[in-house]
């Protein structure tokens, strides 16, 4: 400590703070949209996201000038069409999307199941 205190050139007080926590892996999102010119390639991020936290992900290309690449979930496309989600965010991320950017979605589904019972004019017993 007194050679680092020997190195600072002012005479004012010199304090260090240090936090020291675990790191954890970020939560993959639902998907990733990559914009055509952004910093990182799709393979890349898929790399990275593996060693990160090992979730299936599912690579799709789109022919489209501002989105190069989706990386999905796999067990999100259990659950929801291919075609839907593409046509989902051709029209309404893409229009709020620049080219260089790497967006990140999250969707929250909820199925309902309403069960209704069949009324007939007779009278039951």
């Amino acid at each position: 400590m007194n050679q680092l205190r020997e190195s600072v050139d002012t005479a004012t007080d010199f304090n260090i703070c240090l936090r020291l926590r675990e790191f954890r892996p970020p939560a993959v999102p639902d998907v990733l949209v990559l914009g055509r010119r952004s910093a990182i390639g799709c393979h890349a991020l898929r790399k990275a996201l593996h060693l990160l936290a090992p979730v299936p992900l599912v690579h799709f290309e789109l022919d489209d000038e501002a989105i190069s690449d989706l990386l999905v979930r796999e067990a999100l496309l259990a659950r929801i069409p291919q075609a839907w989600l593409e046509h989902l965010i051709l029209q309404h991320v893409r229009p709020r999307m620049r080219g260089d950017e790497i967006l990140q979605l999250e969707l929250d589904l909820e199925w309902r199941l309403q069960m209704v019972e069949r009324h007939d004019a007779a009278v039951r017993p």
